[in-house]
């Protein structure tokens, strides 16, 4: 798939590490649409040709330099 990695923001390490890798095989529009779908959790991805995404949950959280 398009990604190269998956970063997961969740209360749990434990929920982040199993996340990470569903939707690393998901890819970007799924993984997305699930994460969204979850309370509490938020994702960050970053696809092979460097472009960085995030979950709307992140938004005005950092910025990118």
């Amino acid at each position: 798939n398009e990604l190269a990695g998956v970063s997961i923001i969740a209360p749990d390490a434990f929920d982040a590490d199993a996340l990470s890798t569903t939707v690393f095989a998901m890819g970007v529009e799924k993984g997305t649409e699930f994460i969204e779908a979850l309370d509490g959790i938020e994702a960050i991805f970053v696809t092979r040709d460097d472009t960085v995404t995030w979950t709307s949950g992140l938004e005005g959280r950092f910025t990118l330099t």
